[in-house]
């Protein structure tokens, strides 16, 4: 893969449950273990929630 702006691998992922958390992060949502408070959870690796990415999460898993 090219190197492409993260907005752009963003934009490409989508249709696979990736979504953006944070300026610098795109995560496989079906990988998330756990939600706590502006963190995410996959396995052991604790990421976090940026506060303009927060509520896309939320809606494309169903919290409201």
């Amino acid at each position: 893969m090219p190197n492409l702006p993260l907005t752009d691998t963003e934009e490409l992922l989508a249709p696979y449950k990736m979504v953006r958390i944070h300026k610098s992060y795109i995560v496989n949502v079906s990988a998330i273990t756990k939600i706590e408070g502006n963190t995410v959870r996959i396995n052991d690796q604790v990421l976090p929630i940026g506060r303009n990415y927060k509520e896309t999460l939320f809606q494309l898993i169903g919290f409201n």
